[in-house]
C-alpha cells in the first residue's frame, strides 16, 4: 500500500500527519502489509530509511523533486555521505522508483537516478528489481 509521507504543498494539510513515524505502528501491527512510503518521507528522510532498515514490509519511493532539479533531489536523497552508506549497505532492496508524474517527467528523474554514484546492482534493484518483488511480478 502506498502512503504519501513527508513534505506537502497543501495549505491544509499538517506534514507532521504524514511524518514517517506515523507509519511504524503500522507496520508493527500488519507485518504482512507492505508498505510503500512515497517520497522517502522527505524532509524526514534518515527516519523514513531507519524504518524501511528496521522492517522487513517498509519500503520507500524516491519520486517528486523538492530540492532543486531531479538530480539535485536524488542526490541528496541517496547518496550525502551517511545515506549512501546506507542504501549501499542495507536498504538498496528497499527502495522503488517513482517520478510524481506528471509534476516531473519520467524520463527526467530516470536520467537523473542513472546520473548517481550508485553501484549498477543499486540503481537495476530501484528502477526495475525492487518493484517487481513488491508486487510479486517477473514482468514489469
Amino acid at each position: 500500500m502506498l502512503f504519501h509521507s513527508g513534505f506537502t504543498w497543501l495549505d491544509d494539510v499538517s506534514i507532521y500527519l504524514a511524518h514517517p513515524r506515523e507509519f511504524e505502528v503500522l507496520a508493527l501491527k500488519y507485518p504482512e502489509l507492505k508498505i510503500v512510503l512515497a517520497h522517502a518521507g522527505w524532509p524526514w528522510v534518515d527516519e523514513a530509511m531507519s524504518l524501511a532498515m528496521k522492517y522487513r514490509n517498509v519500503y520507500l519511493d524516491v519520486s517528486n523533486v523538492y530540492t532543486g532539479t531531479p538530480v539535485e533531489h536524488l542526490r541528496t536523497l541517496l547518496t550525502e555521505e551517511h545515506r549512501f552508506r546506507l542504501v549501499e549497505r542495507f536498504i538498496s532492496e528497499k527502495i522503488v522508483f517513482g517520478s510524481d508524474y506528471p509534476r516531473i517527467e519520467i524520463d527526467k528523474m530516470v536520467e537523473a537516478l542513472l546520473s548517481l554514484n550508485l553501484s549498477y546492482e543499486t540503481k537495476k534493484k530501484i528502477l526495475r528489481e525492487n518493484a517487481q518483488k513488491l508486487i510479486g511480478s517477473r514482468k514489469i
